[in-house]
């Protein structure tokens, strides 16, 4: 006997960053990137792009509770 189980999403609350403010974090990341990298140290980069502010981690949740989810957080 097989049980469905249905699909999870991994959600969170964010703010994305301004452009400027993106690219001052990217700047600055570069820079630490070559200093990790000259130290040997293995690091995992989050492209700029990419980088936002967390205002609450939802955890994996049931992908039919995403819609509405958003139209609350929409309101």
């Amino acid at each position: 006997m097989s049980v469905v189980t249905p699909e999870k999403k991994r959600l969170f609350l964010a703010i994305n960053l301004s452009m400027a403010t993106t690219r001052k974090i990217g700047e600055a990341s570069l820079r630490m990137q070559r200093e990790a990298q000259a130290a040997q140290l293995k690091v995992a980069w989050v492209p700029p792009p990419n980088i936002h502010l967390t205002l609450k981690f939802l955890g994996w949740t049931n992908a039919d509770v995403v819609a509405p989810i958003r139209d609350l957080v929409d309101e």
